[in-house]
């Protein structure tokens, strides 16, 4: 057997494509939850708005009327040839003009569609949210000058684009930073408790904690993916006594029940924002601390606000990016001298063959 001698390489972040390119993640997080609010609250008001206009009508009336769409350009004059297709033929072989009634069905039918959308995006947003930040903390460890530990050392290697094609996921990166989900528990999952309208600073039931909140929404939004939202056994039971507490706080959200789909509605979006907001909120002092604040807001490598918020007219220009001059000097030499990245995806490469070869020997 032939024993291959493993090189060295140094302890360095290695940013993947995938992964915002910004030390500031929360407000990079903000930014796009406020757009994420902008596009599904748009839709609903919307929607809102067409639904009123047609109970005003006689619903025997041509859809056409509503819709207008001879008048909104050629995306809505296709929309409307797609949408009479849509419609049976009767025995006839004639396809029937759409009425107001039909309108209204399809109008009301759009709100859970828009809601699964709206709760998919989202999720995903605060994933790569996680995932930047995790980025982040590992920089601002090795440039405190704390060497990192064994999980986190394995965090880095899971997210080098040269090792895994996979970037770790939430569950992942909370068992490699074990802060986020030490965090995430004794965090409430709202601001403010809406049976009392009083603010709340701890969790309101032991459930209701910000972690378990977040993976009963993953989990939510997983059914979403994979099952158009019909509910299974396995997450019935795996929240049912979750969903206790949690109905106990937003009673309007319709109870789960096995065989049938999940409740989408206006509701829903707000209540998973809410949590995933008020999660992601909490890591920024973290950040902010362990890199004696040179990461974790909007003017960093500068000096932090006491207050977390800064006058717009102070903004940067553009987001600052992860990786600068004066921060880890290994890390930030991957992205800045290709001679550097030659030697070390070589060695990464080189080392990997070598422990593929030991292992087959």
């Amino acid at each position: 057997m032939t024993v291959h001698r493993s090189i060295s390489i140094p302890d360095l972040v290695i940013r993947p494509a995938g992964v915002w390119d910004t030390r500031a993640p929360l407000f990079q997080f903000v930014s796009y939850h406020r757009i994420e609010n902008q596009i599904y609250h748009s839709l609903i008001l919307s929607v809102s708005k067409l639904l009123c206009e047609a109970h005003k009508q006689d619903q025997g009336l041509a859809a056409s009327r509503l819709f207008d769409h001879k008048k909104s350009g050629q995306m809505a004059t296709r929309a409307w040839a797609a949408y009479k297709k849509s419609f049976q033929q009767n025995p006839s072989g004639v396809r029937p003009q759409p009425t107001m009634k039909n309108a209204v069905d399809s109008l009301h039918s759009s709100i859970p569609s828009i809601t699964e959308y709206a709760i998919v995006s989202y999720c995903g947003l605060f994933e790569t949210y996680i995932q930047c930040w995790a980025l982040n903390f590992l920089l601002a460890k090795l440039e405190s000058g704390d060497a990192w530990t064994s999980t986190e050392r394995k965090l880095a290697h899971a997210f080098s684009p040269l090792a895994s094609p996979r970037l770790p996921s939430f569950i992942d990166i909370c068992k490699y930073i074990p802060i986020i989900k030490e965090t995430f528990n004794i965090l409430p999952h709202v601001f403010v408790n809406p049976k009392t309208s009083k603010e709340v600073e701890a969790p309101i039931t032991p459930n209701l904690n910000a972690f378990q909140t977040v993976l009963f929404w993953r989990d939510w939004r997983n059914l979403l993916v994979h099952t158009s939202g019909m509910v299974n056994q396995w997450f019935y039971k795996k929240h049912a006594m979750f969903f206790a507490d949690f109905k106990s706080v937003f009673p309007h959200i319709r109870d789960i029940e096995v065989g049938k789909k999940l409740s989408l509605n206006d509701a829903t979006f707000r209540a998973m924002a809410t949590t995933h907001y008020r999660a992601a909120r909490s890591l920024r002092p973290i950040l902010v601390g362990i890199s004696s604040a040179r990461r974790g807001h909007i003017m960093a490598p500068g000096p932090a606000s006491d207050s977390g918020k800064v006058n717009p007219e102070k903004l940067p220009e553009r987001v600052p990016l992860m990786l600068m001059a004066g921060d880890h000097q290994a890390s930030y030499r991957w992205t800045s001298d290709p001679g550097f990245r030659q030697v070390i995806s070589s060695t990464l490469t080189g080392n990997s063959q070598a422990r593929k070869a030991v292992s087959e020997a």
